[in-house]
Protein backbone atom coordinates (compact mmCIF):
# COMPACT_ATOMS: atom_id res chain seq x y z
CA UNK A 1 0.00 0.00 0.00
CA UNK A 2 2.92 2.42 0.86
CA UNK A 3 4.20 1.97 -2.55
CA UNK A 4 0.97 2.85 -4.27
CA UNK A 5 0.91 6.12 -2.25
CA UNK A 6 4.35 6.68 -2.76
CA UNK A 7 3.40 6.54 -6.31
CA UNK A 8 0.73 8.91 -6.18
CA UNK A 9 2.56 11.55 -4.46
CA UNK A 10 5.36 11.36 -6.76
CA UNK A 11 3.44 11.65 -9.70
CA UNK A 12 1.27 14.86 -8.09
CA UNK A 13 4.62 16.24 -7.25
CA UNK A 14 5.95 15.43 -11.03
CA UNK A 15 2.79 17.25 -12.81
CA UNK A 16 2.55 19.95 -10.74
CA UNK A 17 6.08 20.90 -11.87
CA UNK A 18 8.08 20.18 -8.08
CA UNK A 19 10.29 17.64 -9.33
CA UNK A 20 12.82 19.84 -11.55
CA UNK A 21 15.45 18.43 -13.88
CA UNK A 22 19.71 17.93 -13.92
CA UNK A 23 19.65 21.11 -16.32
CA UNK A 24 17.00 20.91 -19.40
CA UNK A 25 15.33 17.43 -18.56
CA UNK A 26 12.77 15.95 -15.88
CA UNK A 27 14.00 13.70 -12.97
CA UNK A 28 11.88 10.92 -13.08
CA UNK A 29 11.40 9.72 -9.99
CA UNK A 30 8.03 8.26 -10.98
CA UNK A 31 10.22 5.71 -13.01
CA UNK A 32 12.44 5.02 -9.86
CA UNK A 33 8.98 4.06 -8.45
CA UNK A 34 7.41 1.95 -11.26
CA UNK A 35 10.42 -0.52 -11.63
CA UNK A 36 10.26 -0.78 -7.72
CA UNK A 37 6.70 -1.92 -8.46
CA UNK A 38 7.72 -4.27 -10.87
CA UNK A 39 10.05 -6.24 -9.09
CA UNK A 40 7.98 -6.18 -5.96
CA UNK A 41 4.79 -7.38 -8.63
CA UNK A 42 2.34 -4.64 -7.98
CA UNK A 43 -0.33 -3.47 -10.00
CA UNK A 44 0.95 -3.79 -13.68
CA UNK A 45 -1.04 -0.84 -14.67
CA UNK A 46 0.55 1.66 -12.73
CA UNK A 47 4.00 0.30 -13.85
CA UNK A 48 2.41 0.66 -18.12
CA UNK A 49 1.19 4.46 -16.55
CA UNK A 50 4.52 5.24 -15.52
CA UNK A 51 6.60 3.65 -18.44
CA UNK A 52 4.14 5.71 -20.73
CA UNK A 53 5.19 8.18 -18.89
CA UNK A 54 8.74 8.10 -19.43
CA UNK A 55 8.74 7.85 -22.90
CA UNK A 56 6.68 11.21 -22.77
CA UNK A 57 9.57 12.75 -20.99
CA UNK A 58 12.39 11.01 -23.15
CA UNK A 59 14.24 9.31 -20.30
CA UNK A 60 14.43 6.26 -22.50
CA UNK A 61 14.44 5.84 -26.59
CA UNK A 62 14.86 3.38 -29.25
CA UNK A 63 18.28 2.72 -30.93
CA UNK A 64 19.68 -0.02 -33.10
CA UNK A 65 21.10 -3.42 -30.61
CA UNK A 66 24.41 -3.80 -29.40
CA UNK A 67 26.38 -5.69 -26.73
CA UNK A 68 27.87 -4.45 -23.61
CA UNK A 69 26.05 -1.16 -22.37
CA UNK A 70 28.04 2.14 -23.44
CA UNK A 71 28.31 5.04 -20.47
CA UNK A 72 29.36 8.37 -22.10
CA UNK A 73 30.45 10.63 -19.15
CA UNK A 74 32.80 13.38 -17.43
CA UNK A 75 34.84 12.50 -14.88
CA UNK A 76 34.20 15.36 -12.50
CA UNK A 77 30.58 15.66 -13.33
CA UNK A 78 28.35 15.30 -10.61
CA UNK A 79 25.39 13.87 -12.67
CA UNK A 80 28.06 11.31 -14.39
CA UNK A 81 29.91 10.13 -10.67
CA UNK A 82 26.03 9.74 -9.37
CA UNK A 83 25.51 7.62 -13.09
CA UNK A 84 28.74 5.77 -12.18
CA UNK A 85 28.14 5.34 -8.60
CA UNK A 86 24.99 3.03 -9.45
CA UNK A 87 26.18 1.15 -12.40
CA UNK A 88 28.90 0.32 -9.96
CA UNK A 89 27.36 -0.64 -7.01
CA UNK A 90 25.15 -2.85 -8.84
CA UNK A 91 28.11 -4.64 -10.49
CA UNK A 92 27.22 -3.80 -14.25
CA UNK A 93 29.47 -4.70 -16.86
CA UNK A 94 29.92 -1.51 -18.78
CA UNK A 95 31.82 0.13 -21.71
CA UNK A 96 33.22 3.62 -20.06
CA UNK A 97 33.38 6.49 -22.32
CA UNK A 98 35.10 9.70 -20.72
CA UNK A 99 34.81 12.83 -23.69
CA UNK A 100 35.57 16.31 -23.42
CA UNK A 101 32.41 18.70 -23.58
CA UNK A 102 34.30 20.92 -26.27
CA UNK A 103 35.24 17.61 -28.57
CA UNK A 104 31.75 15.64 -28.76
CA UNK A 105 32.29 11.65 -30.29
CA UNK A 106 30.10 11.37 -33.47
CA UNK A 107 29.28 8.34 -31.78
CA UNK A 108 27.72 10.05 -28.88
CA UNK A 109 25.79 12.52 -31.02
CA UNK A 110 24.44 10.06 -33.36
CA UNK A 111 22.39 8.85 -30.08
CA UNK A 112 20.63 11.95 -29.57
CA UNK A 113 21.94 15.52 -30.25
CA UNK A 114 21.34 16.60 -26.97
CA UNK A 115 24.96 15.92 -26.31
CA UNK A 116 24.79 15.99 -22.07
CA UNK A 117 26.07 13.41 -20.22
CA UNK A 118 25.21 10.84 -18.50
CA UNK A 119 24.48 8.64 -21.52
CA UNK A 120 23.90 5.40 -21.00
CA UNK A 121 23.25 3.32 -24.11
CA UNK A 122 21.57 -0.26 -23.31
CA UNK A 123 22.12 -3.02 -24.73
CA UNK A 124 18.61 -3.49 -26.35
CA UNK A 125 19.32 -0.31 -27.73
CA UNK A 126 17.29 1.99 -25.47
CA UNK A 127 19.03 5.08 -24.07
CA UNK A 128 18.73 6.52 -20.51
CA UNK A 129 20.00 10.51 -20.35
CA UNK A 130 19.03 11.42 -16.89
CA UNK A 131 21.73 10.27 -14.08
CA UNK A 132 19.10 8.87 -11.29
CA UNK A 133 16.87 6.42 -14.22
CA UNK A 134 20.45 5.40 -15.11
CA UNK A 135 21.04 4.56 -11.31
CA UNK A 136 17.61 3.20 -10.67
CA UNK A 137 18.04 1.51 -14.10
CA UNK A 138 21.45 -0.28 -12.84
CA UNK A 139 20.11 -1.51 -9.34
CA UNK A 140 16.92 -2.66 -10.65
CA UNK A 141 19.60 -5.64 -12.65
CA UNK A 142 21.03 -6.18 -9.48
CA UNK A 143 20.75 -4.16 -5.59
CA UNK A 144 22.98 -6.41 -3.78
CA UNK A 145 23.68 -3.96 -1.26
CA UNK A 146 19.66 -3.34 -0.74
CA UNK A 147 20.16 0.32 -1.89
CA UNK A 148 16.44 0.90 -2.97
CA UNK A 149 15.34 0.10 0.74
CA UNK A 150 13.08 -3.19 -0.73
CA UNK A 151 12.74 -4.77 3.03
CA UNK A 152 11.62 -1.53 4.12
CA UNK A 153 8.96 0.02 2.46
CA UNK A 154 7.96 2.94 5.00
CA UNK A 155 11.11 4.83 3.94
CA UNK A 156 10.88 4.80 0.42
CA UNK A 157 8.65 7.63 0.44
CA UNK A 158 10.81 9.88 2.44
CA UNK A 159 13.92 8.53 0.60
CA UNK A 160 12.45 9.70 -2.58
CA UNK A 161 11.54 13.18 -1.09
CA UNK A 162 14.88 14.27 0.26
CA UNK A 163 16.55 12.67 -3.43
CA UNK A 164 14.01 15.12 -4.72
CA UNK A 165 14.76 17.89 -2.47
CA UNK A 166 18.54 18.01 -3.48
CA UNK A 167 17.42 17.79 -7.52
CA UNK A 168 14.93 20.42 -6.89
CA UNK A 169 16.51 23.24 -4.57
CA UNK A 170 19.42 22.38 -3.41
CA UNK A 171 21.22 21.74 -6.34
CA UNK A 172 19.59 25.14 -8.01
CA UNK A 173 21.33 26.98 -4.86
CA UNK A 174 24.77 25.01 -5.44
CA UNK A 175 24.68 26.28 -8.68
CA UNK A 176 24.32 30.23 -7.84
CA UNK A 177 26.73 29.68 -4.90
CA UNK A 178 29.30 28.31 -6.94
CA UNK A 179 28.56 30.70 -9.81
CA UNK A 180 28.81 33.69 -7.04
CA UNK A 181 31.96 32.54 -5.12
CA UNK A 182 34.29 32.37 -8.44
CA UNK A 183 32.55 36.03 -9.80
CA UNK A 184 33.40 37.46 -6.74
CA UNK A 185 29.28 38.15 -5.83
CA UNK A 186 28.28 39.43 -3.19
CA UNK A 187 25.56 37.26 -2.95
CA UNK A 188 27.33 34.14 -1.75
CA UNK A 189 25.85 34.17 1.39
CA UNK A 190 22.70 34.33 0.86
CA UNK A 191 22.76 30.97 -1.51
CA UNK A 192 25.20 29.44 0.81
CA UNK A 193 22.70 29.60 3.46
CA UNK A 194 20.09 28.38 1.44
CA UNK A 195 22.40 25.17 0.45
CA UNK A 196 23.16 24.82 4.51
CA UNK A 197 18.97 24.26 5.12
CA UNK A 198 19.69 21.58 3.65
CA UNK A 199 23.12 20.11 4.51
CA UNK A 200 21.59 21.35 8.40
CA UNK A 201 18.51 18.47 7.60
CA UNK A 202 21.37 15.53 6.40
CA UNK A 203 23.46 16.38 9.71
CA UNK A 204 20.01 15.95 11.58
CA UNK A 205 19.85 12.52 9.76
CA UNK A 206 23.57 11.61 10.35
CA UNK A 207 22.77 12.40 14.10
CA UNK A 208 20.18 9.49 14.49
CA UNK A 209 21.52 6.88 12.30
CA UNK A 210 25.24 6.10 10.22
CA UNK A 211 23.26 7.22 7.02
CA UNK A 212 20.65 9.49 5.76
CA UNK A 213 17.52 6.81 6.44
CA UNK A 214 19.11 4.22 7.98
CA UNK A 215 22.51 2.20 9.30
CA UNK A 216 23.57 1.10 5.97
CA UNK A 217 23.28 3.29 2.56
CA UNK A 218 20.63 4.25 0.59
CA UNK A 219 19.97 4.72 -3.00
CA UNK A 220 19.81 8.59 -0.91
CA UNK A 221 23.23 8.39 0.24
CA UNK A 222 24.48 8.20 -3.20
CA UNK A 223 22.50 9.77 -5.57
CA UNK A 224 23.44 12.95 -2.93
CA UNK A 225 26.97 12.42 -2.54
CA UNK A 226 28.68 13.93 -5.69
CA UNK A 227 26.65 16.91 -4.85
CA UNK A 228 28.02 17.42 -1.16
CA UNK A 229 31.17 16.55 -2.54
CA UNK A 230 30.65 20.03 -5.08
CA UNK A 231 29.54 22.47 -1.97
CA UNK A 232 32.77 21.11 -0.24
CA UNK A 233 34.94 22.19 -2.72
CA UNK A 234 33.27 25.78 -3.12
CA UNK A 235 35.22 27.39 -0.17
CA UNK A 236 37.05 24.75 0.94
CA UNK A 237 38.80 26.68 4.00
CA UNK A 238 35.31 27.66 5.27
CA UNK A 239 33.89 24.01 4.89
CA UNK A 240 36.36 22.43 7.28
CA UNK A 241 35.49 24.32 9.83
CA UNK A 242 31.60 24.10 9.16
CA UNK A 243 29.48 22.80 11.70
CA UNK A 244 28.58 20.11 10.25
CA UNK A 245 30.68 16.81 11.94
CA UNK A 246 29.01 14.05 11.24
CA UNK A 247 28.13 15.25 7.36
CA UNK A 248 31.78 15.82 6.87
CA UNK A 249 32.60 12.13 8.67
CA UNK A 250 30.26 10.72 6.38
CA UNK A 251 31.81 12.44 3.24
CA UNK A 252 34.98 11.22 4.66
CA UNK A 253 34.07 7.47 5.07
CA UNK A 254 33.10 7.60 0.81
CA UNK A 255 35.83 8.86 0.29
CA UNK A 256 37.95 6.00 2.19
CA UNK A 257 35.14 3.68 0.06
CA UNK A 258 37.39 1.82 -2.73
CA UNK A 259 33.95 2.43 -5.03
CA UNK A 260 34.50 5.75 -5.02
CA UNK A 261 38.32 5.82 -6.25
CA UNK A 262 37.29 3.36 -8.40
CA UNK A 263 34.62 5.62 -10.43
CA UNK A 264 36.67 8.54 -9.81
CA UNK A 265 39.95 6.75 -11.52
CA UNK A 266 41.27 8.62 -14.09
CA UNK A 267 40.75 6.99 -17.85
CA UNK A 268 42.01 8.31 -21.04
CA UNK A 269 39.80 9.83 -23.12
CA UNK A 270 37.31 8.15 -25.57
CA UNK A 271 37.93 9.05 -29.51
CA UNK A 272 36.77 6.77 -31.33
CA UNK A 273 35.00 3.18 -32.04
CA UNK A 274 38.65 2.08 -32.56
CA UNK A 275 39.73 2.70 -28.77
CA UNK A 276 39.79 0.16 -26.55
CA UNK A 277 36.56 -0.04 -24.17
CA UNK A 278 37.24 0.41 -20.20
CA UNK A 279 35.14 -1.45 -17.79
CA UNK A 280 34.99 -1.44 -14.47
CA UNK A 281 36.00 -4.87 -14.16
CA UNK A 282 39.44 -4.59 -15.06
CA UNK A 283 41.93 -6.93 -15.02
CA UNK A 284 44.45 -6.48 -11.91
Amino acid sequence: MLQFIALGYLLTKWSTGYLWTETDTNVTFHNLTSHYLDKNGANLSFSRICTKLNHIKDGIFRRDKMTLPILYTLRQCPYAIRARLGLRLAEQEIDIRDISLTDKPAEMLSITPKGTVPLLVLSNGDYIDESLSIMVWALNQHDPHNLLLADSTHLFTDMINLIARNDCKYIAALEHYKADIRYHNSDSMIYRNLCQSFLDDLELRLNKHRFFMCDHPSLADYAILPFIRQFSHVERQWFRHAPYPKLKAWLEQHYQDPIFSQVMKKKTLWQSEASTPSSYYETV
